[in-house]
């Protein structure tokens, strides 16, 4: 089986759970998979048990380029979901890229390198023809619909009361950093504390990234709440163990079934 480093885009939590959701069934297929990113990509990608090593490396960092030249060379493939700098390295030294892209109505158009990899797999979305896509559409080029856990659907226990409130990654290299241009996560949260009677849920847990998640328990320490960092499969049992859940959309609410 073919040993694979996967990558994603440090952009809250959506690029590396994609990577994630692809990189499980690619790992349950026999294939040894190997993360290498940094952060909120690298806080979701470490907490899946199936990867043979998470590697915390800045993508974007100067010596990146001096660490691909002496790594990338031992895998059979590279798998990045959107992350520019690691597919632009694997090609440069001839490992195999797939482009995973479920963010193609973001691009206004597709640049020419990225064309020329070795697979690119679009998430069919809103918005995706006119981002170009259907017109450049080429022989390594492959569409598909949601890319999305399979899983069997769990109806909640009766008895079940609790309550999820997710965040997602809530912060994105380059474009917004929680407390600095971002403050609604710890705002709903205090929200939540002052003016919502939440005694009907037996539990309530506030999911989002680690930053977010560290600042919650600074500020609240007594709270009832219990403030979490989930991996990919736990916050779905979390979620289909909860009577109620509370989320804000995230770029990937526009994917169609």
């Amino acid at each position: 089986m073919a040993r694979i480093v996967a990558t994603a885009e440090n952009f809250a939590f959506g690029p590396a759970g994609k990577l994630v959701t692809v990189a499980e069934r690619l790992s349950q297929q026999g294939h040894r998979l190997t993360f290498v990113g940094y952060g909120t990509a690298f806080q979701l990608a470490r907490r899946s048990s199936f990867w043979e090593d998470v590697v915390e490396r800045d993508t974007d960092g100067e010596n990146f380029s001096r660490y691909c030249e002496g790594s990338l060379r031992d895998f059979d493939l590279l798998l990045s979901c959107v992350d520019r700098s690691s597919a632009i390295e694997g090609k440069r030294l001839d490992v195999p890229v797939v482009w995973l892209d479920p963010l193609s109505w973001w691009w206004d158009e597709v640049p020419d390198w990225v064309s020329d990899l070795d697979l690119r797999i679009t998430q069919r979305s809103i918005g995706s023809e006119s981002a170009g896509y259907a017109s450049q559409q080429r022989s390594n080029h492959v569409v598909v619909g949601p890319i999305v856990e399979s899983i069997p659907r769990l109806e909640p226990a009766s008895s079940t009361t609790d309550l999820l409130v997710n965040f997602g990654g809530g912060e994105a290299a380059g474009w917004y950093e929680l407390g600095k241009d971002s403050n609604y996560p710890l705002i709903v949260v205090e929200a939540l504390h002052s003016h919502v009677d939440m005694t009907r849920f037996s539990s309530v847990t506030i999911a989002g990234g680690e930053r977010f998640v560290s600042e919650c328990r600074r500020r609240w320490p007594d709270s009832p709440y219990s403030f979490e960092c989930l991996g990919h499969q736990e916050f779905l049992e979390r979620l289909s163990s909860s009577c109620a859940f509370l989320t804000v959309p995230g770029l990937e609410a526009t994917s169609l079934p």
